[in-house]
């Protein structure tokens, strides 16, 4: 099933345990995926961004996550419980703030986080 997610980590692949520091809604209407205007029938992006706290002891500067690249958020695992896709907007010893495509639920919050890099979606998406 998988390396966990702490093996992962250490490799750089995987944040776990996170911490939600802020939510920060979309700053435009959504839109459907594409990028044309949505018709009601269409899924539609989100688009807002929410920051996390680095977990303690990682060194980001060896996280194979960088700005632009794409990421999977989950509570346990991208293989079973995919919430969303994301985009990493930037990354520091303090936060990691990634923009979401689906709007996370009420209690996300309260709630720990995992996020794994991802495929490129924009080749994906072409």
């Amino acid at each position: 099933a998988g390396r966990p997610g702490a093996a992962l980590q250490k490799a750089g692949w995987s944040l776990v345990a996170l911490k939600v520091k802020q939510v920060a809604p979309p700053k435009r209407a959504p839109r459907a995926r594409g990028g044309r205007p949505r018709g009601d029938d269409e899924k539609k992006e989100w688009g807002g961004k929410v920051t996390f706290h680095t977990p303690a002891g990682v060194n980001t500067e060896r996280m194979r996550f960088k700005p632009g690249d794409s990421v999977l958020l989950s509570e346990t695992s991208p293989l079973s419980d995919v919430l969303s896709e994301g985009t990493v907007v930037m990354i520091t010893d303090q936060m990691v703030a990634v923009t979401l495509l689906e709007e996370p639920p009420t209690d996300f919050r309260e709630r720990r986080w995992r996020l794994d890099k991802g495929c490129n979606r924009t080749s994906y998406t072409r």
